[in-house]
């Protein structure tokens, strides 16, 4: 029941972004570089932009120190996801779980080789087709 009610909350955040204009709209003008990416473990898509800190309040509620990032593509879904779902290993992230897409929307939940970090990531598509990224990267108690 917990779990439905945080997700229940992601994709009302979700709809509140996209509905509000955060959409990438099909402007690469605002293309941000590597050096706005905080971490190093975490790969950004190399055609991220609009990067904004961002963390769910969900999120908030669970972990002490969570950091967060979002970003815009003028890539499909699918380029998106299976970007990270090949990526993210490579960085020595183990999965947790990878929730099949659905209605064009996936959660994925990673966690560290120690066990000491875990990420969630939510890919979603904008109005256009164009995919969007929310990562949250949390360090365990």
């Amino acid at each position: 029941m917990k779990f439905f009610k945080i997700l229940c909350v992601v994709f009302i955040i979700l709809a509140v972004l996209l509905a509000c204009g955060k959409g990438s709209g099909g402007n690469n003008e605002e293309q941000n570089s590597s050096a706005d990416w905080p971490w190093e473990d975490i790969p950004l898509y190399s055609e991220a932009f609009n990067l904004e800190e961002y963390v769910d309040p969900g999120i908030r509620m669970k972990f002490d120190n969570p950091e967060g990032r979002t970003f815009d593509t003028d890539k499909d879904f699918e380029t998106l996801f299976e970007f990270y779902l090949e990526e993210m290993p490579k960085h020595g992230w183990k999965p947790l779980s990878s929730m099949d897409p659905t209605n064009r929307v996936a959660i994925m939940k990673w966690e560290s080789e120690d066990g000491k970090i875990y990420v969630e990531m939510v890919i979603s598509t904008d109005p256009e087709g164009n995919a969007r990224a929310m990562i949250a990267r949390c360090p365990q108690n």
